[in-house]
C-alpha cells in the first residue's frame, strides 16, 4: 500500500502534515474531459456518464479513493484504454452532491500521482464496465519525517 498526504490534515509541531490516506493497489477509474488535476489539489468535477456516476456511487460507499485520469481526446464519449493518458492521479472524494438530472457535482483532492500498468474490467459479470488500474508510485513529492 502507498500512503499519500492529506492535505487537510493536521500539523505537528513542526507544522509537517500528519494524516495519511491509504492508497490501495488497485483504483476505479474516473477518465476525466478537458481536465487535469494533480496531488494535492482541490476540483470540482461534474459527472454525467452513467459508467462515471455508479463508480462515484460504488466509491462513496467504500474508501472514497479513485483514480483520475485524463482524456487525451475530450471528444471522446466512452473512453477505451488507449483514450487515456497513462498518468494520473489517486484522488480522495472530500464532497459529492446529487443533482436532480442523475448527475453529480463531486469535489475531489489530489493524493499521488499515479502511472497505469494495466487496465481490466473487475466484475464481468454485472457488466460494470469501470476501468481500474494497478498503480505504481512513482516518487513522494515530498519528504516527510518519520
Amino acid at each position: 500500500m502507498i500512503y499519500g498526504v492529506h492535505a487537510k490534515g493536521g500539523a505537528d509541531k513542526e507544522g509537517v502534515k500528519n494524516d495519511k490516506i491509504v492508497v490501495p493497489n488497485e483504483l476505479p477509474i474516473l477518465p476525466l474531459r478537458g481536465t487535469v488535476l494533480y496531488p494535492d489539489l482541490i476540483l470540482p468535477i461534474m459527472v454525467g456518464r452513467k459508467r462515471s456516476v455508479k463508480l462515484i456511487d460504488d466509491a462513496m460507499d467504500a474508501d472514497r479513493i479513485i483514480g483520475v485520469v485524463t482524456q487525451k481526446k475530450s471528444e471522446v464519449e466512452d473512453p477505451k484504454e488507449g483514450d487515456l493518458n497513462s498518468f494520473g492521479v489517486a484522488a480522495l472524494i472530500l464532497r459529492m452532491i446529487r443533482e436532480l438530472d442523475g448527475s453529480q457535482r463531486v469535489i475531489v483532492q489530489g493524493v499521488s500521482r499515479v502511472k497505469i500498468k494495466e487496465y481490466y474490467q473487475k466484475d464481468r459479470i454485472s457488466r460494470q464496465k469501470s476501468m481500474f488500474l494497478r498503480k505504481k508510485f512513482l516518487k513522494e513529492l515530498r519528504s516527510t519525517p518519520s
